[in-house]
C-alpha cells in the first residue's frame, strides 16, 4: 500500500511538473508518468487476482483454489491413523507399563500446577481448575500423545521424502 501512495504521490507531482516545463524536460516528465501509470495498471492486476475481500472471508473456494480430493484424502487418513496408533500404544501401555502411564500422569500435573502458579490470582487458580479437573485427567493426556505422535511421524515422514528426493536427484 505504501507503493502506491508513493507512486501516486509522485505521479501528483509529475504532473503539476508537467505544466511548467520547458520542451526538452516534457519528454523525460512524460516518459516517468507512463512508467508510473504501468507500475500502477501492475499493482492493480495484481490486486485484482487477490481481492482483500477474498483474503479475509470464509467464502468457500472455488476452481484450482481447492485442494485435491486425494490431498484431502490423505490427510483425514494420517489423522485417523494417529489417533487410532495412540489409542494402541496408551492400551498397550495400561498392560505393558502402567508405571509410565502414572509417571506420565504426575508430569501433566506438575505441569498445570506450575502453569497455575505462574499466573497472577485469580486466575491461576481457575486456569489450573480447569485444565485439572475438566480436562486434565485423560483427555489432556490423550490429546497432547495424538499430537506428539503426529509431529514425530511428520518429522519421520519429512526426512523420508527428503531422502527420496535427495536420491532422485
Amino acid at each position: 500500500m505504501r507503493d502506491v501512495a508513493e507512486l501516486l504521490e509522485r505521479k501528483r507531482t509529475l504532473l503539476d511538473r508537467r505544466q511548467e516545463a520547458k520542451p526538452d524536460r516534457l519528454v523525460d516528465v512524460e516518459r516517468e508518468l507512463r512508467e508510473i501509470d504501468q507500475a500502477l495498471s501492475r499493482l492493480k492486476a495484481e490486486a485484482s487476482r487477490f481481492p482483500s475481500s477474498r483474503r479475509f472471508s470464509m467464502a468457500p473456494l472455488r476452481g484450482g483454489d481447492r485442494p485435491p480430493f486425494i490431498y484431502r484424502l490423505k490427510v483425514h487418513f494420517f489423522r485417523i491413523l494417529t489417533v487410532i496408533l495412540a489409542w494402541i500404544l496408551i492400551v498397550a501401555a495400561f498392560y505393558q507399563a502402567p508405571e509410565a502411564l502414572t509417571g506420565a500422569q504426575r508430569l501433566l500435573q506438575h505441569g498445570i500446577e506450575a502453569i497455575g502458579d505462574a499466573i497472577p490470582p485469580p486466575w491461576g487458580p481457575r486456569v489450573e481448575f480447569v485444565f485439572r479437573e475438566i480436562g486434565g485427567f485423560i483427555w489432556l493426556q490423550i490429546t497432547l500423545f495424538v499430537l506428539v505422535l503426529r509431529m514425530v511421524l511428520s518429522a519421520f515422514a519429512a526426512i523420508w521424502r527428503y531422502t527420496l528426493r535427495r536420491d532422485r536427484s
